[in-house]
């Protein structure tokens, strides 16, 4: 599987199961999901290779505006931004790879007790 289609099923899943909820998708929850799923990607590939390459991050967020625009008709540049500055600042978080794992399975559960 390529990282883009490996992002795509991801963002797909995510914005799915998160419409699903009585709360719907809002666009901050988009934003929120489009971050957590850029950053999980280059901590896995910081994981896998010790190291990422600048323009693998470029890459990984160009993929990631790329599926907004195409998926969100009122996706702003400003939008992008804010997507792209809140995934950097979860990653220098040392808990994060708790925090994603939290996040995904918030959206992820079904809410049946």
């Amino acid at each position: 599987m390529t990282i883009e289609k490996l992002i795509y099923q991801n963002l797909d899943i995510l914005i799915t199961k998160q419409s699903e909820k009585p709360e719907g998708l809002t666009l901050q929850k988009s934003i929120e999901i489009g971050a957590y799923v850029a950053a999980g990607v280059l901590r896995s590939r910081h994981k896998d290779q010790g190291k990422v390459l600048p323009e693998e991050i470029e890459g990984v967020y160009t993929i990631v505006g790329k599926f907004y625009s195409k998926s969100f008709d009122t996706f702003t540049q400003e939008n992008f931004d804010l997507l792209k500055k809140s995934s950097l600042e979860m990653m220098q978080k040392p808990t994060f790879d708790q925090d994603l794992d939290v996040f995904i399975e918030s959206i992820m559960e079904t809410g049946k007790s």
